[in-house]
């Protein structure tokens, strides 16, 4: 037996302090806590990128390896932006509103 007795069924996340009345609210809520996590990953692969840069004292490798975690946590930001493009097209093509974030 189904527990949901409403149309449409909210989904029930009253553990964590969520409900969502359908799967648009689910996904815009997964969509803004991706979009939290990569804004923190993309700052600690930065600092720790730029704490190795000045950390080198002018070693040649470590300075190589410095600016390969800075480029690669600037290509994943970059990356995360395009998906964001991406899917913001795909919602205006569509006519389906999961991007309802607010940046």
């Amino acid at each position: 037996m189904h527990p949901c007795t409403t149309d449409p069924c909210p989904l029930d996340f009253s553990e964590l302090g969520l409900q969502f009345t359908n799967s648009s609210g689910f996904i815009t809520a997964v969509i803004k806590i991706l979009i939290g996590a990569v804004g923190v990953g993309f700052l600690i692969f930065f600092l720790m990128g730029a704490l190795k840069y000045v950390t080198s004292s002018g070693d040649k490798m470590a300075v190589m390896s410095a600016q390969g975690t800075i480029t690669s946590a600037l290509i994943g930001l970059v990356l995360a932006a395009a998906l964001f493009a991406i899917m913001s097209l795909l919602e205006s093509v569509l006519g389906v509103k999961f991007l309802n974030v607010s940046i």
